[in-house]
């Protein structure tokens, strides 16, 4: 898909040299070259042709499909680049019947099979070269410093080319700051609106309940999609499966490829209701939320996640008739895990400032490890104004070794200890049996003896908390993580449809 200003601009000789087209709101690759036929289009993608080498070589591969050496300089691109160009233009001449002269300035002349000029002058050949680069913001990464010589291309060649360069940046982030670059001929690609989205997706299916599922779909999702052109094509089918997979037998089945059960008796017409599009919608919420966090992202194919979802909405009802998930969809997780999800789930809530005050694991006078906790007031009679809670705003994201350390000082505290680790209460050895027999203990035996206790305390301490240490590092502590998120994630997704 391109504009038609580019098409316009490149359909006569005159086209102009330097052109740069802005496209914030679509990708690279549904941009589509649509040039009349007199172009010669040399398309290269920086992520591909990521040297200068491999950008030289490939753009006069394209032109001539011949040549087979690499080329590594901006003289040795040019040059043959330049004849390429003359080599197709002369081999095209052949082919139409006419002959071609060359004067002493390199400048060819095209002339008629008897040998006259026409009008007196060569007539010129009715061609171009369009060089577009894709992802041209990494024109500095690949050919270097010098870059901006690309924009001048038309200068340095005695052939017709227009270099188009396509960025998804704005050029005036793009512009070298050495002001070395021509100021290109700028077009804009404007963001699909809604009525060309509806457009391009009402032709999918006739069905009656189409147009209100393209309405659903777009009032929750088009907010959030960068390319609302390609992702709602992408995202459309799936969920319209998932959409229509609770209807009653109706007379326009036939459109979802679902034939009658008796042929001879059709069902009625389906009947659309407000009741009906208000179970509808309640039954995609679920749905759509996972299609934004494991459709789009590509952790699952359009048939595992239709397949997956239709299970999902085998769903029972309470007695007091809301719906809740089937209980076969639970998840079982170890205990290690489980802290992980209560360490996610208080890291993506509370603020990483009060860290320290909620799981903070300092020693208090008496040699015991404590917690952190309480809260602090601001001052007698002082409340926050339009502050909203973060639990009304959602989970949000937090680094890994955050969760990690939360996850340390949880399961310390709270995880079952092996027994050997555990306090022992009355825990006396042979010096505390002899002072326990002493009807009057003296002041050192005592100390000795608390220092004894205290001393053995504070080897299973450390002995536990490198025990915690070592989880926390290990591998194993990945795969926990990662079952832990997702099993967060479900219980995000389904929070709204659980009933106590």
């Amino acid at each position: 898909m391109m504009t038609e200003e580019l098409r316009t601009l490149l359909s006569h000789p005159h086209a102009p040299p330097f052109v740069f087209l802005h496209h914030p709101h679509h990708p690279v690759t549904s941009l589509r070259p649509d040039l009349p036929a007199r172009c010669t289009i040399l398309h290269l993608d920086l992520v591909e042709h990521f040297n200068a080498r491999i950008f030289y070589s490939s753009a006069v591969r394209q032109l001539d499909p011949g040549q087979t050496g690499d080329i590594s300089s901006w003289d040795g691109f040019v040059q043959e680049l330049s004849g390429a160009w003359h080599r197709r233009q002369g081999s095209r001449t052949l082919t139409n019947g006419t002959s071609k002269t060359v004067d002493r300035k390199g400048k060819s002349k095209a002339e008629q099979p008897s040998g006259e000029l026409v009008n007196g002058h060569a007539e010129e050949e009715d061609g171009q070269i369009v060089l577009i680069i894709c992802h041209a913001e990494k024109l500095r990464s690949v050919l270097g410093s010098h870059w901006p010589v690309v924009t001048r291309l038309p200068e340095l060649v005695s052939i017709p080319v227009t270099v188009v360069l396509l960025s998804a940046i704005p050029w005036d982030e793009l512009r070298s700051p050495k002001g070395d670059t021509p100021e290109p001929l700028h077009l804009y690609l404007p963001g699909s609106s809604r009525e060309d989205l509806i457009r391009s997706l009402t032709s999918r299916s006739k069905h009656p309940l189409f147009p209100r599922f393209l309405d659903l779909l777009m009032a929750t999702l088009l907010p959030m999609l960068s390319s609302p052109m390609q992702d709602l094509g992408y995202l459309a089918e799936p969920l319209w499966k998932i959409y229509t997979s609770s209807l009653p037998p109706h007379a326009e089945q036939l459109m979802l490829d679902i034939p009658y059960d008796d042929p001879n008796n059709p069902p009625p017409p389906l009947q659309v209701t407000v009741r009906l599009l208000t179970d509808l919608k309640h039954q995609m919420t679920i749905p759509i939320a996972a299609a934004c966090e494991d459709l789009l992202t590509g952790q699952l194919g359009r048939d595992d996640f239709v397949q997956s979802m239709l299970a999902r909405n085998q769903q029972i009802r309470s007695p007091s008739g809301r719906q809740v998930v089937n209980s076969s969809d639970s998840q079982e997780l170890s205990v290690a895990a489980k802290f992980v999800l209560v360490a996610a789930y208080c890291a993506s809530y509370n603020p990483s400032k009060s860290d320290v005050r909620l799981f903070g694991r300092g020693t208090g006078p008496d040699g015991k490890r404590r917690r952190g906790g309480g809260t602090r007031r601001a001052g007698y009679g002082r409340t926050r104004v339009g502050k909203i809670p973060q639990r009304l705003l959602g989970p949000k994201p937090f680094p890994l070794d955050r969760m990690l350390a939360m996850f340390a000082s949880l399961y310390a505290e709270h995880a079952t200890r092996p027994p050997d680790l555990e306090p022992a209460f009355g825990d006396w050895d042979t010096e505390d049996l002899d002072a326990e027999m002493d009807w009057l203990p003296s002041v050192d035996r005592s100390r000795n003896r608390e220092q004894a206790r205290r001393r053995r305390e504070q080897e299973r301490e450390e002995l536990w908390e490198d025990e915690v240490d070592h989880l926390t590092m290990s591998v194993k502590m990945w795969s926990m993580s990662r079952s832990a998120d997702r099993s967060a994630r479900n219980t995000r997704r389904l929070a709204p449809h659980i009933t106590c």
